[in-house]
């Protein structure tokens, strides 16, 4: 099962388009649940951003990133931010969210 959203790139320290900020039920039916360790690596040339949930025993390469829980909502939060997203997303306003069980693909989009 897959299901895609679209939404804006933010702000992050004042760096426009440098913010990808996901906080849903959904990150957690797809395997990021709280406190799993995922990576971004970059897809092909059309910029596509992978977040790929890693397994105890996975080696990788850079820097790994948590899922965190926001627990008055009760939802799982993804807060990916820097000048490495604004250059990778480059060009658009929005990105969309494809999600596959322990794989979420990131796309640029405009609106």
């Amino acid at each position: 099962m897959s299901m895609k959203k679209k939404y804006k790139l933010g702000n992050h320290n004042g760096l426009e388009c440098s913010r990808i900020y996901i906080q849903n039920k959904t990150l957690a039916e797809f395997g990021f649940k709280p406190g799993s360790v995922f990576v971004c690596e970059q897809d092909g040339e059309d910029f596509l951003l992978r977040l790929v949930v890693l397994e105890d025993d996975d080696i990788v390469w850079g820097e790994p990133h948590t899922v965190c829980y926001k627990e008055k909502q009760g939802v799982s939060v993804i807060d990916i931010s820097g000048h490495w997203v604004r250059d990778i997303f480059e060009g658009y306003t929005h990105y969309t969210l494809d999600y596959e069980q322990g794989v979420i693909k990131v796309g640029g989009g405009n609106e």
